[in-house]
C-alpha cells in the first residue's frame, strides 16, 4: 500500500516520554521513540554505518536526545539531534513506514 497521499495532520515532539508522535491524515497515530529514530536515521553517513558488513566494527555511541525538529517543504522532518547531527531527512512515506506500532510491524508467532 502506497502512503502517497496520506499526511501528517498533528506533530508533537514528547521530550517527556523521549518519543515523536504524529497524527496521520487517515486516523493513524504513531509514536517513535527517539532511540528508535535514531537508530533508522537516514543519512548516508548513518545509513553506510548500519550496513557495513564488517562483523568487527564499532558502532559509536549516538546521542538520542532531540534538541528540535524542522518541517522540510511539505514532504518530511529534520530531526536535529543532541550531537549536532542533522543530516537525515524523514520525509512522510518513510516515517509511516518505520511507524512501529502492531498494525505495522506486528510481532512474529512465537
Amino acid at each position: 500500500m502506497s502512503s502517497t497521499r496520506i499526511r501528517p495532520t498533528n506533530i508533537v515532539l514528547d521530550r517527556t516520554r523521549s518519543e515523536l508522535r504524529i497524527s496521520w491524515s487517515d486516523g493513524h497515530e504513531s509514536a517513535y521513540p527517539f532511540d528508535y529514530l535514531r537508530a533508522h536515521c537516514p543519512c548516508a553517513e548513518c545509513k553506510a554505518l548500519r550496513e557495513d558488513p564488517d562483523p568487527l566494527r564499532i558502532l559509536p555511541a549516538f546521542d538520542t536526545h532531540v534538541t528540535s525538529v524542522e518541517l522540510v517543504g511539505n514532504y518530511a522532518l529534520q530531526v536535529i539531534w543532541g550531537d549536532g547531527h542533522r543530516y537525515g531527512i524523514y520525509s512522510w512515506d518513510m516515517l509511516r513506514e518505520l511507524c512501529p506500532c502492531p498494525l505495522h510491524h506486528p510481532s512474529p508467532p512465537a
